[in-house]
């Protein structure tokens, strides 16, 4: 049975450091994939700077499938099929359900000083494997984060230095700047039709 790593987000949109990190974090952790979780709605995200689900979960299919990526990547729309609040802890919950062990889900080290802010967060430790992407040269300050949260240290990979985010995409795209380079043609086709993030002109 094959081994995948987890990567939930919202892709907001899905950029091409959305496909490279984790491709390297699989690897690096001997995985056989991956597997894209867009979320439905975020606790943690702004609610009025999320495109639709269903865009979202289309441009992340659209990613996947046209990287190229040295190991297979999937997309799960349980987060996005799901009504309300999107929590972490109901995907692993669901995932350990349905057989899934171990259960392998990726975080950026972005992510390690609010850890502790997750919803049962230490249940999450003990049901699932996290591993945590770090940046080459960008050391983790551990004793900021916390303690319980410490022992992720030992699933820390190494992913590449990749200058791209979905906020700097958002804000070309309101500014009729080019993205290319920053996601895969197939989603700045999907984005250009859908004239997604785009000032609402009013009539």
């Amino acid at each position: 049975m094959a081994n995948y790593l987890y990567f939930g987000g919202s892709f907001n949109p899905p950029h091409l450091a959305h496909i490279a990190c984790p491709a390297a974090a699989a690897v690096a952790a001997g995985l056989d994939g991956v597997v894209l979780i867009p979320t439905g709605q975020s606790a943690l995200k702004d609610p009025l700077d999320l495109a639709p689900a269903a865009d979202r979960l289309a441009m992340t299919e659209l990613a996947a499938v046209s990287a190229g990526a040295a190991v297979p990547f999937h997309v799960d729309d349980r987060e996005v099929e799901r009504a309300g609040t999107t929590y972490t802890i109901d995907t692993v919950n669901e995932l350990a359900e349905e057989g899934v062990a171990p259960i392998n889900w990726l975080i950026g080290a972005d992510q390690l000083l609010n850890f502790h802010r997750w919803r049962d967060f230490e249940s999450l430790l003990s049901l699932a494997k996290f591993w945590v992407m770090a940046r080459p040269g960008h050391a983790i300050d551990w004793e900021l984060v916390h303690p319980t949260v410490r022992a992720l240290r030992d699933h820390v990979v190494v992913v590449p230095q990749i200058e791209v985010s979905a906020t700097d995409i958002r804000r070309r795209l309101r500014a009729g700047e080019p993205i290319d380079g920053l996601v895969v043609p197939a989603v700045a086709h999907y984005l250009a039709k859908r004239r997604l993030y785009l000032p609402v002109v009013a009539v």
